[in-house]
């Protein structure tokens, strides 16, 4: 199916449809109050959120045509603009590596996040550092701010990453405010920014949301990043997953504009089908490439700047497989996509490597 053959508008009118009728469900009765306040219709049983059609188009109007991604270094900031050039940043976060010593998979640790970024910084091709790989070595509750120290400490790149517990928001938000200089001066240019991810179909987890949100307040740009699995957690075809995959990345921003209008957002999408045989997300399936070209069609069709997965495989080992898996992956969101997320991925996402992030 050719994306330019999918009509966005259709697309969007279906979003709407679902999201007045069937909803988005967050079961968390602060952010429910937030919303009824401002006359969002929230269910305290379901937990279901409904927007309206007309609470939609408020919320995207209120979105930001560009977002500013500063750095520590000027040379390095960034302004995403919808349709413009297409940059690159790492994929993330796994839990395991290939040791570049020994050639064999093994949890990754502490140290391994610091060669990533410090190997994202020094890679002139990547336009924004991540940690990569999560620092397992380190107790659950601390692996988000070690990740984050070690963007402060290694690079002066845009750096992005995600918190996962609503405790850990302020600690990051206050080492931010300390390299930046102040609070007044992060906001204007922010030398970090997050993603967030439904939980496919049409849902949040509550500690998510209240991460999400705790950053918007400060002004942080966030990227919405759906992981939908065609066949399981989303519609099996292209268009019915395009769908929903829209349709749970309008309600996040329509949450974030409702709350916090004029947030910088982005429209993101890192989807792809399951492979029927091993129940794996399929992230080396040709689908890929054009679910997210369609996708990145629909941020542009909204004026919002867009990160889609690409640069993906489902190859173990760096091989053949992985070259022309990535490279199916990835040359489908070349010129629509204003960011490729996916440098240093193998093994579905679940295994990354310093080696493939050079060669990608």
């Amino acid at each position: 199916m050719k994306s330019s053959a999918i009509d966005p508008h259709k697309i969007h009118e279906y979003s709407l449809e679902i999201l007045s009728q069937t909803g988005f469900q967050i079961e968390d009765e602060t952010i429910h109050d937030r919303l009824r306040e401002r006359g969002v219709a929230c269910s305290r049983k379901t937990g279901l959120i409904r927007f309206s059609p007309e609470q939609v188009e408020k919320a995207l109007a209120t979105v930001p045509r560009q977002v500013v991604l500063g750095a520590r270094d000027s040379r390095y900031k960034i302004v995403l603009t919808p349709n413009g050039r297409t940059r690159f940043m790492p994929s993330g976060t796994g839990v395991a590596v290939i040791d570049w010593e020994t050639g064999k998979r093994r949890p990754s640790t502490a140290l391994d996040v610091e060669q990533f970024v410090r190997l994202s910084h020094a890679m002139a091709e990547l336009d924004i550092a991540r940690p990569v790989v999560t620092a397992t070595d380190f107790p659950a509750l601390k692996t988000d701010l070690v990740e984050f120290l070690a963007g402060f400490r290694h690079t002066t790149k845009h750096f992005h990453h995600r918190v996962l517990r609503p405790q850990n928001v302020a600690t990051v938000i206050a080492m931010a405010e300390a390299v930046a200089g102040g609070s007044a001066e992060l906001r204007q240019e922010p030398l970090i920014s997050v993603c967030f991810c439904p939980t496919s179909p049409l849902l949040m987890v509550p500690e998510t949301a209240r991460s999400m949100l705790a950053f918007a307040a400060n002004g942080i740009p966030v990227l919405v990043l759906s992981m939908a699995m065609g066949g399981a957690t989303a519609p099996a075809t292209i268009l019915g997953e395009a769908i929903l995959v829209n349709t749970e990345v309008i309600a996040t921003i329509a949450l974030i504009q409702t709350l916090y209008p004029g947030c910088p957002v982005m429209y993101g999408s890192v989807s792809s089908v399951m492979d029927m045989s091993t129940a794996i997300l399929a992230l080396g399936a040709p689908e890929r490439g054009v679910l997210n070209a369609v996708l990145a069609g629909m941020a542009n069709h909204y004026g919002i700047p867009c990160v889609m997965g690409g640069l993906s495989t489902d190859s173990k080992q760096v091989d053949v497989q992985s070259g022309y898996e990535k490279a199916m992956t990835a040359i489908p969101l070349l010129g629509r996509a204003d960011v490729i997320f996916g440098p240093g991925v193998l093994n579905s996402g679940n295994t990354y490597s310093l080696e493939q992030l050079v060669i990608d």
